[in-house]
């Protein structure tokens, strides 16, 4: 898809979803094509304004939804660095939803300044009301917590005995485009990563 296609696609899909009022946009969400789900997040795929959809829903615990961390990148749990999603036997929590937001915010920012084009384009992000049940691996909040808790070096138990309680997810919506290492091909000649560099590596 060319630069300005993805411009003029971005533009409809964002503004179609802007408009939706919670209530119709969970709605959306809640009829639309699974594909995923785990300790992350659960996932989604739609169509709007022509344009198929992937969403994700990622659960905010409830000091997320303080309002004086909404929007918080700031390690709320004391977190080391190795707490992701899919480490250890039994998934570790990861850093919360507003991290990830920011992350897209970010990409999603190059990619309209013509900065970087190898990131999908963020097109919409809501907190909605949500009553998804914990991901199997977490079923057992108890055992997760003590799995994690075991480890003096980690403060994940906290993390994830906030879970139960939240009765929120954070929702965004992007184009579906698979990255690697901090690129995707534009195209199918595209087989190379582009010599312009990115963002974050200017400068050294």
């Amino acid at each position: 898809m060319s630069r300005g296609a993805r411009l003029t696609a971005h533009s409809a899909v964002s503004t179609s979803l802007a408009l939706c009022s919670d209530r119709a946009l969970r709605e959306l969400v809640d009829t639309a094509v699974p594909i995923g789900s785990g300790i992350g997040g659960k996932s989604v795929l739609l169509e709007v304004a022509g344009t198929p959809v992937f969403v994700k829903r990622v659960p905010l615990t409830d000091p997320e939804r303080q309002p004086e961390h909404a929007r918080s990148t700031a390690n709320l749990f004391e977190l080391p660095v190795f707490c992701q999603y899919g480490i250890g036997t039994i998934g570790g929590p990861g850093f919360g939803a507003w991290r990830e937001l920011a992350v897209h915010t970010m990409t999603t920012n190059w990619v309209l300044a013509a900065e970087h084009e190898g990131f999908p384009l963020m097109y919409h992000w809501r907190v909605l009301p949500d009553s998804t049940p914990l991901p199997e691996e977490l079923a057992d909040i108890e055992r997760a917590v003590a799995y994690w808790a075991a480890d003096r070096r980690c403060a994940a138990g906290s993390r994830l005995s906030s879970d139960p309680r939240r009765a929120s997810r954070c929702s965004w919506s992007t184009s579906r485009r698979t990255c690697t290492g901090g690129w995707a091909p534009r195209s199918k000649q595209e087989t190379k990563p582009p010599t312009k560099p990115a963002p974050w590596r200017r400068g050294n």
